[in-house]
């Protein structure tokens, strides 16, 4: 569970990060998130926000390129996304290896696997 919620509070400080928003503490310090299912609520609530943070992005490298302002040293949102996914990546294998552990393998996690599951 706190894994889980460490990678919530991630997506969620990054995304606020690129939008020049501050970030004054974690997650949980500010939204009860007690169990799976308030977790699940408040990451597919976070997941629109950050999909939509996307898609709001122009088409040209620039807004790629753009630092966050309110840091005093920052990358550019490029390398932010980029840091989100791998964070998650890391995470995702860390859980299948414990889960799997455990003799509940959570199966194939590779993006490929999810991609083409998406498009069958």
């Amino acid at each position: 569970f706190y894994t889980l919620r460490h990678m919530l509070d991630a997506e969620w400080s990054w995304r606020l990060t690129c939008q020049n928003e501050p970030v004054t503490g974690m997650l949980w310090e500010q939204v009860v998130i007690e169990d799976l299912a308030a977790l699940n609520a408040h990451w597919r609530a976070e997941g629109e926000r950050l999909l939509a943070f996307v898609r709001a992005l122009a088409p040209d490298a620039d807004d790629l390129q753009r630092k966050p302002t309110w840091m005093d040293q920052s990358a550019a949102i490029h390398d932010i996304l980029f840091h989100v996914v791998n964070h998650a990546s890391g995470h995702r294998s860390e859980l299948g290896w414990y889960f799997t552990r455990l003799g509940h393998s959570p199966g194939d996690l590779e993006y490929i696997d999810y991609r083409m599951g998406l498009l069958t």
